[in-house]
């Protein structure tokens, strides 16, 4: 068994759509003289979880990754819910209550608070609307995304129903399938186009 692309997929940049596929080909099995047939491909990261911003379409002889990549980079973005009121200062505790003070009246409401912070776009609440009001960019803009390609395939000639990812996750072994597991990667880069990106992403009409 073997796969193409066999170890590297396309770069790609923060935010931008994309989609490839991995597709399984079936060699001639020494032991029986039959053709390899998939009957379940899957991917998973090597460490951590899929991607937020990525879906993953698996069938019998491919996987197809789409999407966009969010939160890869140590991206710094601030934001507070819109028609409250907030600071930077607010981010510490002192800088929080002198903010409090200087709206007594607001913070009565509750309308007083502390901005809000994270590295991934996607993360951040679209109701209630939020206001983006800090993006910070820092090093390193490049990074490699790992991914474990799980294959599943008969060489018998008693037909076999599809693995489904239930069946993958648990580890579970039918008779007449057998698996081969391969490395892929995946670069993600940082450029010129990922704060706007960034404010589509949020801001789709803006």
């Amino acid at each position: 068994m073997k796969i193409s692309p066999q170890s590297t997929l396309s770069s790609v940049i923060e935010l931008s759509n994309f989609s490839q596929s991995v597709t399984a080909i079936g060699e001639v099995d020494t032991g029986t003289g039959n053709t390899e047939i998939p009957v379940g491909v899957f991917i998973d990261p090597t460490s951590g979880k899929l991607n937020l911003g990525l879906t993953r379409t698996e069938s019998d002889s491919s996987v197809n990754l789409n999407g966009v990549y969010s939160g890869v980079f140590g991206t710094q973005i601030k934001y507070f819910e819109e028609e409250l009121v907030t600071s930077d200062e607010a981010l510490t505790a002192e800088g929080f209550k002198a903010l409090k003070e200087k709206y007594p009246d607001l913070d009565a409401e509750g309308k007083v608070v502390q901005p809000s912070v994270t590295n991934d776009v996607l993360s951040i609440p679209t109701e209630p609307p939020q206001t983006l009001y800090s993006y910070i960019s820092n090093p390193p803009f490049s990074t490699t995304v790992q991914y474990r390609v799980t294959v599943y395939y008969n060489v018998f000639s008693t037909s076999v129903n599809s693995m489904t990812r239930e069946e993958h996750e648990q580890g579970v072994v039918r008779d007449n399938i057998r698996s081969s597991t391969f490395t892929v990667s995946q670069t993600v880069n940082f450029d010129e186009s990922v704060p706007y990106n960034t404010i589509k992403a949020y801001y789709p009409d803006a």
